[in-house]
């Protein structure tokens, strides 16, 4: 052993080996430690083989230690979600077996799987930020206990035609279909090894992909396809339009913004971005849809928010220390801090002066408004494709949540088995995922 590269209770030191007659050198993290009152080492990390570490590579490494150690405080940070979100558990659970389509799934699946399926669809709507291995952070929350493998199998099934074919049956209420062409980025992350099959240097991994996605006139997702080859678009899209067809009457409705279609075979419209509507020959409608506005923007309100909860968080620990208790008092003080910051549509409170409690709420859906923009299009296609006469003005668009998608098993794969790893079936069963709880 040699090349000692750091001092005091962490640091990296060399260790040279010999195998098969050839030597080899590795990097590894040390830790001193204290027991029966003597000193002695442990490995804590390896880093790979020095011959691996060029310089460009030892940056990264840097870089990746940086997001690791991110990681590391988001995973503190989140120990105490999970008291937070406990008490929510039952409320939640009671409305996702009540759902038409976990009933449905728990008639095809063994009592494991589904237990299994549940257990992911809970975390993702009360913890669906919490990252750490979901077999972790469902065991914490006491929702199921399984090991990793389990979980990803159980993915993989929500991930299959069987399921997407499910969701349509359970959820196609509307005549009428609209196809979004979604430009989709799913992300996760995955380690390098070496000789001696120790995992070091986590990457970000990350797959772009276009999601076809089959939602009713409100935006309510229907059914899906992903497409990894652009060049085989059409292909998939002829796919969802044919399961579309068995439990659609009306119309299907393919929002072609690029004019990348050709509808003139096909069972199904294309519809394109029109400015002026001046013609008999087509139908037009509006779509709606929410953008995040600026980074700049949204710094800006989550600063404003971070202020106005310091501020009734404040109200709340001087009544509880007795030195706010008269109703006008605490009025005042919460007024002006809601005012100061101008939230006076997005936050609620209420103060009981018999019982000293004072509450307040956000309002989810004007803190949206505060970070989204409502964008609106017009688009128009031709009036003889279609069955029957047009009602529709007004088309709601949110594909939003599908744009970015997170890994939710968070069980990093070694990097040359990250693209079996993240399949087209897992990136399915994440949305899938996705659809269940938005349903």
């Amino acid at each position: 052993m040699n090349g000692m590269m750091g001092g005091g209770g962490l640091f990296f030191r060399k260790i040279t080996t010999k195998k098969n007659g050839k030597e080899y050198a590795y990097v590894k993290l040390i830790e001193n430690y204290r027991t029966n009152g003597k000193i002695k080492q442990r490995v804590v990390a390896n880093f790979g083989s020095v011959e691996n570490l060029s310089p460009e590579r030892i940056n990264d490494l840097i870089q990746s230690l940086k997001k690791l150690c991110k990681d590391v405080e988001s995973q503190e940070q989140s120990k105490p979600i999970f008291t937070e979100v406990i008490a929510r558990i039952p409320a939640v659970t009671g409305r996702v077996r009540n759902s038409p389509l976990m009933k449905a799934l728990k008639e095809r699946l063994n009592p494991k799987q589904y237990q299994i399926i549940e257990a992911m669809v809970i975390k993702v709507v009360v913890a669906a930020e919490t990252n750490i291995p979901i077999q972790d952070a469902c065991k914490e929350m006491g929702l199921v206990e399984a090991n990793s493998i389990d979980f990803y199998k159980a993915l993989k099934i929500i991930g299959q035609r069987s399921t997407k074919e499910l969701i349509l049956d359970t959820y196609s209420k509307s005549n009428t279909v609209f196809v979004h062409l979604v430009e989709s980025v799913f992300s996760g992350t995955s380690f390098e090894v070496d000789m001696d099959g120790n995992s070091f240097l986590p990457r970000d991994y990350k797959k772009t992909f276009k999601l076809l996605l089959a939602c009713d006139v409100e935006g309510n997702p229907l059914s899906f396809e992903v497409v990894e080859d652009t060049a085989k678009l059409a292909e998939h899209l002829g796919v969802l339009v044919k399961s579309l067809l068995k439990v659609v009457k009306g119309d299907i409705v393919v929002l072609d913004p690029n004019g990348q279609l050709v509808d003139e075979e096909m069972q199904y419209i294309t519809a394109q971005p029109v400015k002026d509507e001046n013609s008999n020959d087509v139908v037009y409608f509006e779509t709606t849809k929410l953008e995040q506005k600026s980074k700049e923007k949204v710094k800006e309100f989550k600063a404003s928010l971070a202020k106005v909860t310091a501020g009734l968080e404040n109200i709340k620990a001087d009544i509880l220390l007795g030195k706010l208790s008269r109703e006008s008092a605490v009025r005042k003080r919460a007024d002006s801090v809601i005012k100061l910051n101008d939230f006076a549509d997005i936050v609620n409170y209420q103060y009981h002066e018999a019982t000293h409690t004072f509450e307040y709420q956000i309002k989810e859906a004007a803190l949206k408004e505060k970070t989204f923009s409502v964008v609106t299009t017009t688009w128009g296609a031709p009036k003889e494709k279609f069955k029957g006469g047009w009602q529709i003005n007004r088309v709601e668009i949110k594909t939003e949540p599908y744009e970015n998608l997170t890994d939710q098993l968070v069980i990093p794969p070694i990097s040359m088995y990250a693209d079996y790893h993240y399949s087209t079936e897992i990136i399915s069963g994440h949305i899938a995922l996705e659809i269940i709880k938005t349903q």
